[in-house]
């Protein structure tokens, strides 16, 4: 072992790249196709190498009992662009996500809204920009034991959930948002008014369209105002949100 230790660091001090391998079942494996693929992308690329990214992503799910609860339509597919799309240029990605995430990426699962102010406040890390695309609920729901009996009418009351953009800024440098609207025209005023509300650098503006399809319209806003507006692919956009960072 210590051998071919010894002729592994040989071999990086020459420049030569290792892929590490996965842990299954307390025994190393070949790493899988997918985290050679971008790991031989990423030291080609590689152009925002030292980067500390985190992207948050996916629904939240807001329990009304044990087994119903408040969710929404997002697939969680910007998300994975923005995370591979930033892995495979070099950065140090971390994925919060609601869904099962690459298993080369450093990932952490939530559930609801407050699931997410959890991992706020535990988070030890500093990273250089934080990319919130996530479809968090604006509102949370008081949860009862057990299951409700069906076949009567009931009433639930919702109050305003936490905000999560402020949040951020106790964890990165800068922070990028995204803005759901419904109609285009709302879009860019909404988001302008949401970067001096929330203090954020950038949003990422688009409408109900976008949730859950392959392709999205979406309008980059900054301080001064509009910066881009494209349409194509969630994986062609996420190259121009990663410019951003």
């Amino acid at each position: 072992m210590k051998f071919l230790q010894e002729n592994i660091e040989r071999c990086e001090s020459k420049g030569i790249k290792f892929i590490p391998p996965k842990i299954e079942e307390n025994k190393a494996k070949m790493a899988s196709i997918d985290r050679i693929v971008a790991d031989v992308i990423k030291s080609i690329r590689g152009d925002k190498k030292g980067k500390k990214v985190l992207i948050i992503g996916g629904a939240t799910y807001e329990a009304i009992d044990d087994v119903r609860g408040i969710t929404n339509l997002s697939s969680g597919r910007m998300a994975k662009a923005l995370a591979k799309e930033a892995y495979e240029r070099g950065a140090d990605v971390t994925l919060w996500a609601s869904f099962e995430s690459f298993e080369y990426i450093n990932s952490k699962k939530f559930r609801s809204v407050n699931d997410i102010v959890k991992l706020i406040e535990e988070e030890k890390e500093n990273y250089d920009v934080v990319i919130n695309c996530a479809a968090i609920s604006d509102f949370v729901v008081e949860k009862r034991e057990g299951k409700i009996s069906s076949g009567k009418e009931i009433e639930l009351r919702l109050r305003p959930a936490p905000r999560i953009n402020p949040f951020l800024k106790k964890i990165a440098k800068n922070v990028i948002a995204f803005k759901l609207e419904e109609k285009e025209e709302s879009v860019v005023e909404k988001a302008k008014e949401l970067i001096v509300k929330d203090g954020v650098n950038y949003v990422i503006g688009n409408t109900i369209e976008s949730m859950g399809s392959k392709e999205a319209k979406i309008w980059i806003v900054g301080k001064e105002g509009l910066i881009k507006e494209l349409r194509g692919k969630k994986e062609e956009i996420a190259r121009d949100i990663i410019d951003l960072i």
